[in-house]
């Protein structure tokens, strides 16, 4: 089930919650991205998710939160990735990762225990 701010065609991974699966992650993410045409900065946007679900799947690991990551990505105009199960380990520290994040897209949202980011890059990206 689609729902508004999501496109149809959704590309999934789940991976272990182990420090190793980091990597493979940025590398699912980029390889969904890859082609997606993101505005004038596609390459540094693609650059910025990689680093995002980087912080997200890394906070998910230590803090112990989670035993799987579920990582969906969506490709081209709406381009988008969501991480769950989602449990903020730094909730109220304005240096967490979800805040840095937030700062690279701010459109990002959590709910139900997700967090969803739209690739839309701040007014500086």
């Amino acid at each position: 089930m689609t729902t508004p701010h999501r496109p149809d065609t959704a590309y999934h991974i789940t991976v272990p919650a182990s420090p190793e699966q980091v990597g493979l992650a940025r590398l699912f993410l980029a390889a969904v991205l890859r082609g997606t045409d993101l505005g004038d900065h596609t390459q540094e946007t693609i650059e910025d998710a990689k680093l995002a679900v980087s912080e997200l799947v890394t906070a998910l690991i230590s803090g112990g939160s989670a035993e799987r990551i579920d990582v969906t990505a969506w490709r081209g105009p709406n381009a988008a990735f969501a991480v769950r199960p989602w449990v903020d380990p730094a909730e109220g520290d304005d240096f967490g990762p979800l805040s840095i994040v937030e700062a690279l897209f701010p459109g990002t949202t959590v709910l139900d225990g997700e967090v969803f980011v739209p690739l839309e890059p701040g007014v500086d990206g």
